[in-house]
């Protein structure tokens, strides 16, 4: 009796274990063709003629943090992959649920692809996709990673896709420097608006400067809701900490983005960057005496 129990146990755990395997690699692959079909879609579009960091009418503290972060000294990537781990909250009220993911951004064009995975009680695995195209978004979630169970597209979630991309793009600041569809223009010596008209939906920012030139805040003024939280008169607010080195530029490790103002309550999403590029940000966190988290 025992020897079946065994044989019984043995077989679940292999069949866990099978279906765990097939359910990750049909998640790659998915991964993989959407990354594929994302780039196909932008490679057709002429590539954004980038102004020089060191353009005159610049606001001061615009030029600083290019200086800073190095932008015009680093290689500009086509491309960029990272590595998120973190917790959201789909609406007010409810309790922050943890994620980790993937992240595949263009940057000739706003466009990315964002695969995350969490768990719901009791203990279902789902995950959200979130696609930003040019001038079009889509947000599907998925039951065990692989059974599509909701999907939502249209005028909010494409607006809210390229308010995403803007407040991550200090991840891949080159996407800051002026151009045909970005303008900067100035506030005071620690703020400054960029206005991004690249798309059917103009957006604005305002960008707040630490004293050392840094980006610590962003701010959306074009009001959204976000996925699970559609409400028109959201504003969100970007908070940025953890700054250090990686591949040769100055970048946040932590993304904090608030709904209408900075209390804990309020909080929709914190991002924490685990690799970028394959280089593992954590480590370099961590040997880093002046990494200062949020």
């Amino acid at each position: 009796m025992a020897g079946y129990l065994m044989f019984d146990l043995v077989f679940a755990l292999f069949f866990v274990g099978a279906a765990g395997f097939c359910i990750y690699s049909y998640l790659l692959i998915v991964q993989q063709r959407e990354q594929q079909k994302m780039l196909c879609s932008i490679q057709s579009l002429p590539a954004i003629v980038l102004k020089s960091v060191q353009t005159p009418d610049l606001p001061v503290p615009v030029k600083r943090y290019f200086h800073l972060t190095c932008i015009d000294q680093i290689e500009r990537l086509p491309c960029l992959e990272i590595q998120i781990s973190g917790v959201w909250r789909p609406k007010k009220g409810l309790p922050s649920i943890p994620i980790h993911g993937n992240i595949f951004y263009a940057i000739n064009r706003p466009c990315f692809l964002e695969l995350l995975s969490f768990s719901t009680w009791p203990h279902i695995l789902k995950t959200i996709l979130f696609k930003q195209s040019v001038n079009e978004g889509q947000i599907e979630e998925r039951f065990l990673s692989v059974f599509s169970i909701r999907k939502e597209s249209g005028f909010y979630i494409q607006k809210m896709g390229l308010l995403k991309y803007f407040f991550e793009a200090v991840w891949f600041p080159w996407i800051f420097r002026p151009s045909l569809y970005l303008n900067w223009e100035p506030i005071d010596d620690l703020c400054a608006r960029f206005t991004v008209s690249d798309s059917l939906i103009p957006l604005n920012f305002i960008v707040k400067f630490d004293e050392s030139g840094l980006i610590k805040e962003m701010i959306s003024e074009s009001s959204i809701g976000f996925f699970d939280d559609l409400t028109p008169n959201t504003t969100f607010i970007a908070i940025y900490g953890g700054y250090c080195e990686v591949r040769g530029m100055l970048i946040p490790r932590e993304i904090k983005i608030f709904r209408d103002d900075r209390c804990d309550e309020n909080l929709y999403q914190h991002l924490i960057l685990v690799s970028y590029q394959n280089t593992m940000v954590y480590e370099i966190a961590l040997s880093d005496e002046n990494y200062k988290p949020i």
